[in-house]
């Protein structure tokens, strides 16, 4: 999908369809992938290391 398609999408769908949670955030990652000017990145949440697990 284009990025003026993914826009239209996402407007519509917050528009008529605000409860749609799982397809706002499909397309909002979609359209955020295409930014080419900032980084993105998330957080596995298995590749976090506590204090509480090192071995000292």
């Amino acid at each position: 999908m284009k990025e003026i398609q993914i826009r239209e999408e996402l407007s519509r769908t917050v528009a008529e369809d605000p409860n749609n949670i799982d397809k706002i955030l499909k397309l909002s990652h979609e359209l955020a992938s295409l930014d080419k000017n900032n980084v993105r990145f998330s957080v596995d949440s298995e590749a976090i290391d506590r204090p509480a697990d090192w071995d000292m």
